[in-house]
């Protein structure tokens, strides 16, 4: 990906933001990408060396890296970190990184905002991630892990005096503090076999497909509208989000 520096940062600051230690696994369809949409997997895959964004934008992002990177050196006997997994559905490739397997268990950090919480938009999608890392496991190493999962969730807009008030309409509860362990039961295997093939087939149906006549996104896809201008790289290239923007 392609990067500016819309916010003229320090040549160090941009360095430091733009880095990237993230493998390539070509067209695979990734445990961490598994609910995108088969239009958004597809123009990725067709636009890959035209993608951009600014530097800005990767804070956060930076931030979870840092994180990963601070967590492999905390002496935690036993356990396996960031290691990659891959099988074939219909000739096609799944591959998925968890973060830490300790005791049987899949482990995964994740930074969002509070309100990804209290609306409860993101949670089945975390717990599809994990099973699918589970999924994985078995499928490559033949055994089988614990179905508890666990996600360690740094909130970056947590404040103190929010925790105090009582939200209302919300799904859940504002958190009582800035970092939390949510607890999932995995999907069965048989789940996840279903889930996979029927991304796969979406896929491979649309592939002859032009860009402006792949599927369009569905509102939880897209968070109705939401994730379109800000939170998609395909965004320059997606018919229906410029639709949207006019």
């Amino acid at each position: 990906m392609k990067y500016t520096n819309e916010h003229n940062l320090h040549p160090v600051i941009y360095k430091l933001l733009t880095y990237s230690d993230y493998d390539d696994v070509g067209d695979a369809i990734t445990a961490s990408s598994f609910n995108k949409s088969v239009r958004e997997y597809h123009l990725t895959q067709r636009h890959k060396e035209e993608l951009s964004g600014d530097a800005l934008d990767n804070l956060w992002a930076v931030f979870g890296s840092a994180l990963h990177l601070m967590a492999e050196q905390i002496d935690l006997p036993g356990a396996i970190r960031e290691e990659r997994l891959n099988t074939k559905v219909n000739e096609m490739t799944i591959s998925g990184k968890f973060d830490l397997l300790i005791d049987n268990q899949i482990h995964d950090w994740k930074t969002t905002s509070v309100w990804t919480k209290m609306f409860g938009e993101r949670l089945e999608e975390w717990r599809q991630q994990l099973s699918i890392y589970r999924w994985l496991w078995f499928k490559v190493k033949g055994s089988t892990l614990s179905e508890k999962l666990f996600i360690h969730v740094i909130y970056k807009d947590w404040a103190f005096r929010q925790s105090k008030q009582n939200f209302k309409n919300m799904r859940y509860p504002y958190p009582e503090n800035a970092i939390e362990t949510l607890k999932f039961k995995a999907l069965s295997f048989t789940e996840v076999e279903e889930l996979a093939m029927a991304k796969v087939v979406d896929i491979q149906a649309t592939g002859g497909y032009k860009d402006d006549e792949l599927p369009f996104c569905t509102d939880e896809e897209n968070w109705k509208g939401k994730k379109c201008a800000k939170y998609c790289n395909v965004f320059p290239f997606c018919n229906q989000a410029q639709e949207k923007k006019k």
